[in-house]
């Protein structure tokens, strides 16, 4: 752990609460995402992070505000699942998304329609890298064909919010597409 980490990602990562979504890497140019020797994305200092750095990561890293159970108001929780509201299913009308995404593609077919609609101008999730079949990276979306190209779910590393500072600089809307540690 280095010493030029912000207090907060020294906190979470000794307490090993890290869940490698990237996030302190998009707020910050000076924290960079590595795989550590286990293959799990971690921050690493490349520079003094600002000083007002590690104020906004004690409000925003996941493994810094995870909060027990107990403290939701949700009506119900699972004891496996947790808080909820309702859980509900559902899948993809179109059998070209429902086949080749996960889950009957209710996500993919969202995303799609999102896009169509123009509600959002591209989606951001993860994808199998083309370069490294093993390792999953982030990937932009912003038709048909992107978003089958990667349609299915992807268990691996990854740092889905390292970029998030460059993409919401540029225009339009964004629909993001993570894990719950990611969101």
């Amino acid at each position: 752990m280095s010493d030029a980490l912000p207090p907060t990602l020294q906190r979470v990562l000794k307490g090993q609460s890290c869940a490698g979504c990237g996030l302190c890497a998009g707020l910050d140019p000076a924290i960079r995402m590595t795989r550590d020797a286990k293959g799990w994305k971690r921050p690493v200092a490349v520079g003094q992070a600002a000083p007002e750095t590690d104020a906004l990561l004690a409000k925003v890293c996941p493994g810094a505000t995870v909060s027990p159970w107990t403290l939701s108001n949700a009506p119900e929780t699972h004891p496996f699942w947790g808080p909820h509201v309702r859980v509900l299913t559902g899948y993809s009308t179109a059998s070209d998304i429902r086949h080749t995404a996960s889950s009957g593609g209710a996500l993919s077919a969202l995303a799609l329609h999102l896009l169509q609609t123009r509600a959002v101008s591209r989606v951001l999730h993860v994808g199998m890298n083309p370069e490294k079949p093993l390792e999953t990276r982030i990937t932009r979306s912003t038709d048909r064909d992107d978003i089958l190209e990667t349609a299915g779910s992807r268990y691996a590393p990854v740092s889905p919010l390292e970029t998030l500072r460059a993409e919401l600089a540029q225009p339009g809307q964004i629909l993001f597409i993570g894990k719950p540690c990611d969101v």
